[in-house]
Formats: structure tokens, C-alpha cells, sequence
């Protein structure tokens, strides 16, 4: 016959803790509603109430689930947060991309693309405010692009 009970993971270490209760998997509770992780937390802490009492070896898996239970928890809020701010034009500061210092204060792509201030202010006192039709003018005006 096959056994059909779950098994349980065994640590060589501590095998007897093990034997207490299953570890709960942070992708089971990822599909759980925030109300269900809420009792689950509490349900948790009151288990972890009574075990201090008692000082049963179950205390340190109740507490890894405990604190999985918040993970998962502060996961999905971040996870709402991005989604609301996905089309904002400012963002929470843990919401952006951390990176270096360096590379956060660095020049956009399209602010390097931009020539600088005195190239512009050149090219403006060189182009004449009349509009001028001699061939020798037009020449000037390519001649002072080129340059440019």
C-alpha cells in the first residue's frame, strides 16, 4: 500500500521539532486573503502564547511561521502599492529603484542628449534676426550649421 500522509521535512539536527507541526509555505499563503493571514497571525500568536508556558521545542517553528505570515503580508501591500503608483509621476522612495548614489544623481538620457547652454546661445547670435536671400547669406548660414 502507498502511504498517502504528507511527509514531513526532517532536519538531522533537530528532527524531533519537526515532528510537532508541517512548516507553512510562504506560496500557500500567498494565495490566502489578507483577513485570512490576519487570523492565521493571530492564531499563530496565540499558539505561541501557550507554548511559552509549556517551553515545548515547537516555540521556533511557530515563530519562522509567524514571522512568514508578516512577510507575506508586507509583500502583498508593497505589491498594491507598486500598482497604484505604476502611472504616477512622483513615487515613495522605497517604491523606486535603489541603485548607487552615482547612478541615481547621473543625467537622464535625454538631458545627455541635449547640447549645452553656450553651444545654443552661440548658434542664436550667429543666425541674422531679418531673413536674408542672397546666394552668399544661405552659404553663411550652412557654413555657420556645419560649425555647429
Amino acid at each position: 500500500m502507498v502511504n498517502m500522509e504528507p511527509e514531513i521535512p526532517r532536519n538531522p539536527r533537530c528532527s524531533h521539532a519537526s515532528l510537532f507541526q508541517v512548516k507553512i509555505k510562504c506560496s500557500e499563503l500567498r494565495l490566502k486573503k489578507k483577513e485570512d493571514l490576519t487570523k492565521q497571525l493571530h492564531a499563530l500568536k496565540t499558539e505561541l502564547g501557550a507554548l511559552r508556558v509549556s517551553k515545548l521545542s515547537k516555540i521556533r517553528v511557530v515563530r519562522k511561521s509567524i514571522a512568514r505570515v508578516y512577510i507575506v503580508m508586507h509583500q502583498k501591500q508593497k505589491e498594491n502599492l507598486r500598482k497604484f503608483y505604476r502611472d504616477k509621476k512622483y513615487k515613495p522612495l522605497d517604491l523606486r529603484p535603489k541603485k548607487t548614489r552615482a547612478i541615481r544623481q547621473r543625467l537622464t538620457p535625454h538631458e545627455a542628449s541635449l547640447p549645452h547652454e553656450e553651444v545654443r546661445h552661440q548658434g542664436l547670435s550667429l543666425i541674422p534676426l531679418v531673413p536674408l536671400l542672397s546666394a552668399q547669406h544661405i552659404l553663411l548660414l550652412r557654413y555657420v550649421r556645419y560649425l555647429t
